[in-house]
Order: C-alpha cells, then structure tokens, then sequence
C-alpha cells in the first residue's frame, strides 16, 4: 500500500474540522461524511453504543453493537452505496495509484475528526462485493476512571508516575559577561519510572484499545518523557499531552526491507529513540508477543495486546511463545482481560478480570507451575494479591446492581469458557 493522504482532521474549532473532512471528501463522497456526523449526533450523544459500521455494496448498511447489529438508513435516504462509491472513500485516504482494481486487496486505514470520532477502516470484497468494516473510538482520550477499573489498579497505573525536578537554566536571559555564573532554577516535573509489560486481553471490540488509551494518555499528561507508539493502523492520537507522544504506522512510516516484517523493525527503530514508555499494537502470533516481551524486558514500560479469553489463556499463549527462553516473562507486570456485556434493559458494562503479577505469582510463572498459578488466583481466593477475576467483577456489578441476578446466570451459562474453573451447577446451587 502507498503512502496515505490526510487522515487527521483537528482545527481549532469542531466547524473548521467538519469543514476540511467534507473537502477531502469531496461533493461526490459527502454522503460518507453525513453519515459520520449522523451516527454521532443521532445515536451515540443519545445513549447508544455503536463501535462498528458495515457498509457493503448494493447492500444495507448496519450499525453493530457488541455484535448486535440495527439498519441503518443514511440521511440521504440512499439506500444502497455502490462499487464505485465504496472504493472512492479508500482513495480519498489511501493513495491507490493509477490502477484502481482493487479486488482482492485489503486496505487498513484510520482516520480522526476532532469531535466526532477516530476510525479504523478495513476495505475488502466479500462474495457480493467491496465492503467497508468501520470500528468507531471516541476521538478524545478517555479518562481513566471512565473504563471501570478497580480502584487497585488505577492506583498501579498511577504508581509509574515519578514526582521530580531538574535545575535548568532561567529563560529570563541576563546581561552576562563570558564566565558569569548562569541562573539555575529549579524546574517541577514528573517522569515514568520503572517497566515492564502491561499486557490487555480481549476479543475485537472487548475495549481494549480504548482501556490502553486512558492508561497511555494519562501517562502522557502527567510526565515529560516521550512516549511513541506502533500500530496498524494508527487508533486515538495524542496531540496536545504534556509529553511528546510519536506515533508510527506499521507499513507506513516503519516499513521493513523484503524478507522481514514491519513488526520486526520496532526493537531496533524503539531502541534508537530512547523512549519512556511505548504502545505496541496488537502481537498476533508467538513471534511478536516474543518480541513485545523482550522490548519490555530492556527497562520499558510497554502496552501491548494479544487475542485471548482470560489470564489463564494468556498465559499458556505466552509460555509457548517464549519457549525456552522463559526468564523473558519476568517482564510482564500485568494482565487485563476485558469483555462488555449488556444487562436484560440493554445496557452496556465491563466485565474485568486483572491480575498484578508480583511475589508468588511471578515465581510460579517463571517456574512454569501453571497448576499452583491458576490456584491461587482462581479457587484459593488470592487473599493479599491485586486482583480480580471475571466472576469476581460479574458479582459485583449484581451487587451495584447493574445486572439482575437473571442476568448473572444468563452471561455465566453462556460465557463459561470465560469463567476460568467455572462450575455452572455450583453457582445456580
């Protein structure tokens, strides 16, 4: 894929971005902008939670909520987009070249309209045609107490931020002849301190990628450090933290030479930028969770992500990714595992399962003793760790009374692998 046009849309007022995304658009492309805005307007300041949008040639669009999907009419009334229309919208953001033949290509691009939202947009043809799979994110960073964590691991993420100062240099210049002592001030500021890797685990649209924006961006706006980021394609952007925040597209801005992955080259171009911490996009096989955790084993403070159900899953995935070179694990820090659910009025709430790896538990993970791993943390209680489990964090959404008891045993019966141990007869008894 060649390099990509404008893809970022943030003025300084949201009527000059609306402006500017509608004349990258283009008169013939407004209907995909209109229908942007009317999805936000219409449906999510209302309430409702729509993540994803399909748009499929000749066909209805769809608006999906944790895999519930609702027609969609734009508000042209238009009832189908055409072949034609679908790869228009692709090279209003991807430069395609000269050949427009895109059958059988797939696409990945992200774009972001201050106001309004960050996309991250796959174009392929399914057996009717070309299609475009749309992920919706809040274009501002959450806050971190908005993702429904414990308040023990809050307190964790905030544990990385370091209190210091420096003695710089005033800015006030003075009159000084050479070898004149030069005013020394002292500058406040605050740094990460320490690393590791913070992994999140989930299926596709779980919340992971927005639960790793509110950790990373809370860290950008309390420290100075920069902060980078790898991913494909780019999600949240961080424009105005305190700490510099580089962002890099894999196949993008980091390519790798023939015979090598993009995925390959972050080690080498992270290194050479001396970061304070990093995000690194999904790892999909066992050769990038290696990599992820040998970044993280350096000395940084990594957040990185891997499809999996719960931590036990997670686990066993990244004792076979390491293989022999078990010491590696020494770097991961935490785990945290995510699935939304929605209660019997509809609504939408996260179900959490976290556990802070330290004393005991690093031991027997390095051991490799799965059996007492699993124990402690699933059926012993894990009194004096910082943890929850998924059927910890079920029963107290029931006691907040979020769900109804109904509910509970409707999401344990139909989620039982999530529930690591589970035994479905012994929770109804």
């Amino acid at each position: 894929m060649a390099n990509k046009r404008i893809t970022n849309f943030d003025e300084d007022d949201h009527k000059a971005t609306e402006q500017k995304f509608f004349i990258a658009l283009g008169a013939d492309n407004a209907w995909f902008g209109e229908m942007l805005y009317d999805i936000k307007h219409r449906w999510n300041d209302n309430g409702l939670n729509i993540t994803d949008i399909l748009v499929r040639q000749e066909q209805q669009i769809y608006l999906g909520s944790i895999k519930t999907h609702i027609p969609y009419s734009p508000p042209t009334k238009r009832k189908h987009i055409t072949d034609r229309e679908i790869k228009n919208i692709v090279s209003c953001f991807v430069d395609t070249g000269d050949d427009f033949d895109l059958q059988g290509k797939v696409i990945n691009f992200s774009i972001s309209i201050a106001g309004v939202g960050s996309f991250r947009i796959n174009f392929s043809n399914d057996n009717e045609g070309a299609c475009l799979a749309i992920r919706i994110h809040p274009h501002t960073i959450p806050q971190i107490g908005q993702i429904g964590y414990p308040q023990f691991f809050v307190k964790y993420i905030k544990s990385f931020v370091n209190e210091t100062s420096l003695k710089i240099p005033s800015p006030k210049r003075m009159n000084e002849n050479d070898g004149d002592a030069v005013e020394m001030i002292n500058y406040k500021t605050a740094e990460i301190h320490g690393g590791g890797l913070i992994l999140h685990i989930g299926p596709t649209g779980s919340g992971k990628t927005t639960a790793i924006a509110a950790e990373f961006g809370l860290l950008a706006e309390s420290t100075t450090g920069r902060m980078l980021t790898y991913e494909n394609p780019v999600e949240y952007r961080y424009p105005d933290t305190k700490a510099p925040v580089s962002q890099f597209e894999l196949g993008i801005n980091l390519k790798a030479p023939t015979g090598r992955s993009d995925f390959e080259e972050i080690p080498g171009h992270l290194l050479r930028n001396y970061p304070a911490a990093v995000l690194i996009g999904e790892a999909r096989n066992h050769e990038e969770m290696k990599i992820v955790l040998d970044v993280a084993s350096r000395g940084h403070l990594v957040f990185s992500t891997i499809h999996a159900i719960n931590f036990a899953e997670a686990i066993s995935n990244l004792l076979v990714a390491v293989g022999n070179d078990r010491s590696l694990l020494s770097a991961l820090k935490a785990v945290v595992a995510h699935k939304l659910i929605r209660n019997s009025e509809g609504k939408i709430y996260p179900l959490l399962e976290i556990v802070i790896i330290s004393g005991t538990l690093r031991k027997y993970l390095l051991d490799g003793d799965l059996d007492n791993l699993f124990r402690v943390i699933y059926q012993d209680g894990g009194d004096g760790l910082d943890k929850c489990t998924f059927m910890e964090s079920l029963k107290e959404l029931q006691r907040n009374e979020k769900i109804l008891p109904a509910d509970r045993l409707r999401i344990l019966d139909s989620n039982i692998g999530l529930f690591h141990g589970y035994n479905g007869e012994q929770e109804k008894a």
